[in-house]
């Protein structure tokens, strides 16, 4: 597709070469779920986001992923087996690069249905991002807001609840976290994130196309308008204002 912009689902601004959190989605029946915790990336320009290493929670997840490779239960559409050998970067990378195909392809209806996509027991995967000040402007939001008071009810302080909780898919989902502080404090981010995202906003993957500066200054106005009750999402409008590269490109 070559260099493209996404959009960030909370803001609905263009992700251009932002920081963003990366969260696996399935296709469950006619809704799409996160399947596995989210973690930090920048977005590479091309679908896709660069990481410096590996943290914990991203090892776990390329390791539950080779699990379902090896019972068979995660299937990809073309002969490249991007789990191969030692868990890395580059593995990341490979994984990826595979299931954003699947959404551009049936979005473009080249062969909807025919195996395009990355597949988990079944479901088609995809990815979304989120922009990294965004996504924590929102955990922020509900975390100091009347509901952060019982954080409890949104995120269970038990892991195997938690999961359950943030988690579709749990035939997947299981499988690519384990217990330990940093995945605790990811899917706890996700539980809060999930509480203020899903009654607003769609975990469908979004196809790149390119935005420019005027485009990405008329999604700023709306933005304006659609966050305007929640001061640190609206903080979160100012950064970006001042630091898009592609404002300033277009200047």
């Amino acid at each position: 597709m070559g260099i493209h912009h996404l959009r960030c689902p909370v803001s609905g601004l263009a992700i251009v070469s932002e920081e963003v959190m990366l969260i696996v989605v399935a296709r469950v029946e006619a809704h799409w779920v996160p399947v596995g915790p989210p973690f930090r990336g920048t977005y590479d320009s091309y679908g896709s986001v660069d990481v410096e290493k590996l943290t914990s929670v991203m090892k776990q997840l390329l390791a539950g992923f080779k699990v379902h490779g090896e019972k068979e239960t995660l299937t990809f559409p073309s002969k490249n087996d991007p789990l191969a050998g030692e868990v890395s970067v580059e593995m990341l990378k490979e994984l990826l690069e595979e299931i954003r195909q699947g959404p551009i392809l049936e979005e473009a209806r080249v062969a909807p249905d025919q195996g395009l996509m990355v597949r988990a027991n079944g479901a088609p995967l995809g990815f979304v991002m989120v922009l990294k000040s965004f996504y924590d402007a929102v955990v922020a939001t509900v975390a100091g807001g009347p509901d952060g008071k019982n954080t409890a009810g949104i995120a269970p302080p038990e892991f195997d609840a938690l999961v359950a909780k943030t988690l579709g898919l749990p035939a997947v989902s299981r499988e690519l976290v384990r217990e330990s502080r940093l995945t605790h404090e990811a899917l706890f981010s996700l539980a809060l994130f999930r509480f203020w995202f899903d009654a607003r906003g769609s975990w469908a993957p979004f196809v790149g196309v390119q935005y420019s500066g005027r485009d990405i200054r008329q999604q700023l106005t709306a933005a304006r308008k659609a966050l305007s009750e929640w001061p640190r999402l609206m903080a979160g409008l100012d950064w970006y204002e001042k630091d898009s590269l592609r404002l300033r490109y277009d200047e």
